[in-house]
């Protein structure tokens, strides 16, 4: 019964998610959404379990940030790749989430690709 209980809650988060809100996550976020633990694993493994969540839930696409490991993302059709941070010196972190996302949101509007509106993201 509890799985039971537990898969649908995990299938109404899903829905929700996918009518709500931007595909752009941090690590916790993602590891939340999808009811697995993630920060223990490489840039490789999280791509691989990224793609393979990403297509099961019909994500068109996501991206994850990684902190100051950078972000990786994925979309449905298959696409999955990381993003490595820019060196830069740290004055403050406050905001950088919110940064790292309109930088990929102004890509994407331009009709960049992900991994373009990534690398945009990171230099915000």
């Amino acid at each position: 019964m509890r799985k039971l209980i537990d898969a649908s809650v995990r299938c109404i988060r899903l829905h929700i998610f996918k009518q709500l809100f931007d595909h752009e996550l941090s690590l916790q976020e993602a590891g939340l959404l999808f009811s697995e633990e993630m920060e223990d694993l490489s840039v490789e493994e999280l791509q691989e379990l990224l793609q393979k969540k990403v297509s099961q839930a019909r994500i068109p696409r996501m991206v994850v940030t990684l902190g100051e490991q950078g972000a990786i993302y994925a979309e449905m059709d298959g696409e999955v790749g990381y993003v490595p941070p820019q060196k830069v010196e740290v004055v403050d972190t406050t905001g950088c989430g919110d940064s790292f996302f309109a930088g990929v949101a102004i890509g994407l509007t331009y009709g960049k690709s992900l991994k373009k509106s990534c690398e945009i993201g990171t230099r915000l």
